[in-house]
């Protein structure tokens, strides 16, 4: 999945492309692999987890431009 942001926060990175999403239920916590940097993206952890419940692309999407969109 390709996430295109149109305001950047950051102007070096313009898209993410989501390799995968891992979501750890004992941990409480989704996280987002992407291609253009090592590491994984927090998506929601602890309250922010249970309040999203059952996620979809959508919101992964969503939440991907709340975090790096102006």
């Amino acid at each position: 999945m390709e996430v295109n942001f149109n305001n950047p926060k950051n102007p070096a990175i313009t898209k993410v492309t989501v390799k995968r999403v891992i979501d750890n239920i004992e941990k409480k916590k989704v996280v987002a692999h992407v291609k253009e940097f090592t590491g994984k993206i927090t998506l929601w952890e602890g309250d922010s987890y249970t309040a999203i419940g059952q996620w979809t692309d959508t919101d992964v999407q969503g939440r991907l431009l709340a975090i790096y969109n102006n």
